[in-house]
């Protein structure tokens, strides 16, 4: 997984996207995906116009992750009985050099002010195996900083996406996703 490195570069330099635009010349929408982390690839001219920019090398625009997570699918329940509140299970992908394993996720979307929902990892899995679970707790520890946006971008746009086709949630707009530390298995609801 690659994560850029944008949004950090630009806290450092305190410096805004519409600035950088109107230095560089690259538009302000190719700026926010790769400050959010939402692009799907870069154009080199666009890498090199940054690198040069900024005074930096590609491994410090860009960093490599040693996996990949994707989602599968994404399934909403409907209202848990706590208030505002919604039962999630992700389908994921998690892929390395050595395994690909396919675990199930399970969250809740809770509705902390208006229109803001936060997504939250349950530290209890009970689908998934030990090792399945040791291996997303050691992804998301390699991942902590740099790629969290990233990882979380990929969760949050497929429960937009499911939310779209299933029309279970109204109107919303996610705010953060939290990943736990790590996941516990819960061997006794099997």
């Amino acid at each position: 997984m690659i994560v850029c490195n944008l949004s950090t570069i630009m806290a450092k330099h305190k410096i805004k996207i519409s600035k950088l635009s109107a230095d560089t010349g690259i538009s302000r929408t190719t700026l926010t995906a790769l400050y959010y982390g939402s692009g799907k690839g870069i154009q080199f001219d666009t890498a090199d116009t940054l690198c040069i920019y900024f005074g930096i090398g590609l491994e410090e625009l860009f960093t490599v992750l040693p996996f990949t997570i994707s989602v599968q699918d994404c399934y909403i329940s409907t209202n848990t009985p706590e208030t505002n509140c919604w039962a999630i299970r992700f389908e994921c992908m998690y892929c390395d050099r050595h395994y690909t394993e396919f675990p199930i996720l399970h969250a809740v979307c809770r509705t902390e002010q208006k229109d803001d929902i936060l997504l939250t990892f349950d530290k209890i899995q009970p689908e998934n195996s030990q090792h399945e679970l040791d291996l997303l707790a050691e992804a998301f520890s390699k991942a902590h900083a740099k790629g969290f946006n990233q990882i979380s971008s990929i969760f949050i746009d497929s429960l937009r996406k499911a939310n779209e086709s299933q029309h279970v949630m109204p109107d919303f707009f996610l705010g953060e996703s939290i990943f736990p530390s790590s996941f516990v298995c819960d061997s006794l609801s099997r």
